[in-house]
């Protein structure tokens, strides 16, 4: 490409300028020349006929420009789940949503892109419509509440101004350049064919009757030998003799033909070394006439060009090949290597600049086509390759970026380098770096130092047996289904497990090894405990606990910091192989949303959610929040998003009919991905996440999903860590010995609350517990000298300590009266009324803070005032002094009615948390 300086702007400005006029201005003249007898001026003959020559190509250019213009015909629509998959496939590489919609209409204002112009364009993506269809709508619907929901803010109903990007829909437009261009053409085709002959290549030409089906003609072909095996595709070829390495085959990009890459493929052997006694790598470089500046046919199917390739190869007897291709012949490699019947003959693979990856971001589609060209590479871009007949053709008509996307599974195991141009001007080299990198956009130049777990292809030096048996085996594609009746096909060698470790990974478990040794230590005992999340626990039953005990044999101790070497949170993203952070960035688990929104999901956390399960330190998170240097758990940030979702109301969260459902499952399936990968190493953080989690849920029989399936692995966590005992004696710090017993009670009240609501058994029996009551300076988040920026409400505390109290008795209950234990004992009145006191204490211990008053109304402040309990005159209930239990229930039974009639009029029955 031609620089940007000042001077190249006016030379290519200058070029654009005489090719372009140069036959609007020999028509003027033949016009002159024929109507004005005699003329009083006239040229030499030869530059006559010349200008006769211009002037009727300029008529048959017109011609052929508005034959072009016939609809494209598109392939087949891909069924409706696969169409989804897609969709979220595209929508989980987005990192700018407000850019990405702006730039598929043109660099429109958000203001002008509305809910109808967005179906537009998906109409277009993903169904290959123009028409509006009913049958459409509900399809169209789910994708633009995706879309409103990856913006963080609704669509305006209705069109605007914007104009989407539809490349096969819209008019193919071309600009015109003159017979003199395609005699300059015409010369640097026979310069490169000279120059392939000199260097031992060999062209395969069409046969003579298709001599014309290309302009400008290339006579030089004539002299060829060797007819192509393939029914359209011309092809250089230099013969292989190596016996170690591998040939290469090489598809080029939009441009003069092959001859910008000439260099290239005259010196790669010598560029890549090897022995003469090996012999020669051998090449073919295949010739796509229709983006090589020529007037010619149109361009071959997907389904052609996979089979014209398979033909050439079959005719040198290439069985293995390295695939090299630069910028738009990464789409023809993209369609080879989703073939299976061509997928199979090529080993490693070389991408240049290329446009095939996140082909569904719109910046090739706004690059090549709609943006204004302000320098003289864009413009030399804009008018050499954008508007040349062939290229618009072939972009405009023949190109479609479904069958044309490459994706990073599509390349999985194989070996890949993919060489991006700092300033390339068609692709954003950052996204396609990112993307491949698996990057989460944390560090803007993360991904390129970052390593892929295959490793770069190294073109001339490997076997193809290498290739053939060593490679990582593929992962199954999305939409997989197992099928009984062809069970041999998936019960292959490649489906063998790894029997070896990576050096990275015998490294690590050399490491871990080593982790025991410190606990050995008696003085590690003692040992202060820097970091809250990295708690080894050592109950008194395991034997290693013998091992860290004093000369004295103290016991006291049963938390224990994890060694140094152990591996921490930050470290956790660069052991995550491509395959689990490509499914990271398919869930969206990297994506936020708007800032604004995100600020109000979390106010709405802490206002309506916290108070019932206090398992974060406000203070620490909030700020953490505010610092982008040292933001908190993404983990932990989408559980709070999720939690905050199911009590937030704003209208951009909800869907058609008020619910946020669909937001809430958004969140969920980002936070489930990060858990499942194993992103967050942080126990507490952990543990605190999983408590959010059930926020979640729906239905009972749905026991993977369910709030009673999260809160016992939130339990299980946690017990693993240590927090169901006592950490009064350990070396944690006060703020998080603190934070722990909330943590601990809060699954405790959890653990009731969700076995009475459910029917299930309870989880944490008390007896394995030592953990202190939780107290209100539990609360206390200063820290040292320095005051909580957001000091507890005492509402909030007043209303989880009872709450704790109230789960005591809970358990009681679910003991006496609903265990399996208890239906092969006699009903025992006793019991009974065991419970009914124990429920009267807690009424009476109930501080006034709490206590319901309808004129002193408070979300938190709903318990019954003690009072009620003996008032059971005028309740119109009946009273029977024989079971006074049942009375009490009567009691209960109206109060309850009576909290939530009032919570139903105050508008804020939707906040009330579940399984309470």
């Amino acid at each position: 490409m031609i620089g940007t300086s000042l001077f190249d702007y006016c030379f290519i400005k200058a070029c654009i300028y005489v090719l372009h006029y140069i036959a609007p201005s020999c028509a003027c003249y033949c016009i002159a020349r024929l109507i004005l007898q005699p003329l009083s001026f006239t040229i030499p003959w030869p530059l006559e006929i010349w200008a006769f020559a211009e002037t009727l190509f300029l008529l048959y250019y017109y011609a052929k420009a508005h034959a072009l213009q016939r609809e494209a015909v598109h392939p087949h629509i891909l069924p409706r789940p696969k169409r989804k998959e897609l969709f979220d496939l595209c929508q989980g590489t987005v990192r700018d949503p407000e850019q990405y919609l702006r730039l598929w209409f043109r660099g429109a204002p958000l203001s002008e892109i509305r809910r109808n112009n967005v179906k537009e364009l998906y109409r277009w993506a993903f169904l290959n419509k123009k028409m509006i269809s009913p049958d459409d709508e509900e399809e169209l619907e789910e994708y633009v509440r995706k879309t409103e929901l990856l913006l963080g803010r609704k669509l305006k109903p209705g069109y605007g101004k914007a104009k989407a990007i539809r490349v096969t829909l819209d008019r193919v437009q071309t600009l015109y350049r003159s017979l003199f261009w395609y005699l300059c053409v015409f010369v640097v085709d026979s310069i490169t064919h000279t120059y392939l002959l000199w260097h031992s290549f060999e062209l395969y030409r069409l046969s003579l009757t298709k001599i014309f089906t290309v302009f400008p003609l290339r006579p030089l072909t004539l002299t060829s030998r060797h007819i192509s095996p393939a029914k359209t595709l011309t092809y250089w070829h230099k013969p292989h003799t190596s016996e170690t390495r591998l040939p290469l085959v090489f598809i080029h990009g939009i441009g003069i033909g092959l001859y910008p890459y000439v260099n290239f493929l005259a010196h790669v052997n010598e560029k890549c070394g090897g022995s003469n006694a090996d012999g020669e790598i051998g090449i073919i470089a295949i010739e796509i006439m229709p983006v090589s500046f020529r007037i010619t046919g149109k361009p071959l199917s997907r389904k052609q060009m996979c089979h014209e390739i398979e033909q050439v190869l079959a005719k040198h007897g290439w069985k293995q090949s390295i695939l090299v291709s630069h910028s738009f012949g990464s789409v023809i490699c993209s369609q080879l290597l989703r073939n299976p019947h061509t997928a199979k003959l090529f080993g490693p693979v070389i991408l240049i600049d290329p446009v095939s990856l996140l082909l569904h971001h719109p910046d090739v589609a706004y690059n090549f086509t709609c943006r204004i060209p302000k320098r003289a590479n864009e413009l030399q871009l804009h008018y050499f390759a954008s508007m040349d007949i062939g290229v618009a053709h072939t972009l405009g008509r023949h190109f479609f970026w479904q069958e044309n996307s490459l994706w990073k599974h599509d390349i999985k195991g194989r070996q890949v380098t993919v060489c991006l141009a700092g300033k390339d001007i068609i692709i954003d080299a950052e996204a396609v770096g990112r993307y491949l990198a698996a990057d989460d956009g944390s560090s803007s130049d993360l991904w390129k130092n970052h390593t892929w777990n295959s490793a770069p292809a190294e073109p001339v030096s490997d076997q193809a047996d290498s290739v053939a048996g060593n490679s990582p085996t593929v992962e199954k594609p999305a939409g997989y289904e197992f099928d009984a009746s062809r069970a041999s096909d998936y019960h292959t060698h490649d489906g063998m497990p790894i029997t070896s470790l990576s050096s990275a990974q015998t490294a690590q478990q050399g490491t871990q090894n080593l982790h025991f040794t410190h606990f050995m230590k008696p003085k590690f005992a003692r040992a202060p405990i820097k970091e809250a999340g990295r708690v080894a626990f050592l109950g008194e039953s395991s034997n290693l606990s013998l091992l860290v005990h004093d000369r004295h044999g103290t016991t006291d101790v049963v938390h224990y910091p994890l060694p140094e070497s152990v591996k921490g949170t930050r470290s956790r993203l660069t052991e995550l192989d491509n395959l689990e952070m490509a499914i990271l960035h398919q869930r969206g688990a990297f994506l936020l949303p708007p800032r604004a929104l995100c600020d109000e999901l979390v106010e709405a956390f802490f206002k309506w959610v916290a108070p019932v399960v206090p398992v974060i330190n406000k203070n620490i998170f909030m700020t953490r929040y505010r610092d982008t240097k040292n933001p908190p758990s993404l983990l932990l940030l989408q559980a709070i998003l999720l939690a905050g979702s199911r009590v937030c109301t704003n209208p951009q969260l909800m869907d058609s009919s008020g619910s946020t459902t669909p937001a809430a499952m958004t969140f969920y399936k980002r936070a489930k991905a990060l858990y499942d990968a194993n992103y967050e190493d942080d126990r507490v953080t952990i543990v605190q996440a999983l408590v959010l989690m059930g926020w979640y849920w729906e239905c009972p029989e749905d026991v993977t999903k369910n709030v009673f399936y999260w809160t016992r692995v939130a339990t299980i966590v946690a017990q693993g860590s240590g927090m169901h005992r006592s950490v009064e004696q350990s070396q944690l710090g006060r703020a998080d010995k603190r934070l722990w017993k909330r943590i601990w009670w809060t699954l405790f009240t959890r653990d009731r609350s969700v076995a009475v609501a459910l029917g299930r058994p309870v989880h944490i029996n008390t007896d394995d517990s030592d953990v202190e009551m939780v107290t209100e300076d539990d609360f206390i988040e200063d820290e040292g000298d320095q005051p909580a920026k957001y000091p507890p409400d005492n509402v909030h505390v007043q209303f989880f300590l009872h709450y704790v109290r109230l789960c005591e008795i809970m358990g009681l209950v679910l003991s006496q009266q609903y265990s399996v234990a208890s239906k092969a004992r006699r009903q025992n009145a006793i019991d009974l009324a065991h419970s009914d006191m124990a429920l009267a204490d807690w009424l009476q211990s109930c501080p006034k803070e709490v206590y319901w008053e309808k004129p002193k109304h408070n979300f938190w402040a709903h318990m019954p005032p003690a009072t009620s309990e003996n008032d059971g005159q005028g309740t119109g209930y009946p009273i029977d002094a024989a079971y006074p239990s049942r009375n009490i229930a009567f009691q209960a039974a109206g109060m309850i009615t009576s909290i939530i009639e009032h919570l139903q009029v105050s508008d804020e029955l939707k906040y009330t948390p579940a399984f309470m």
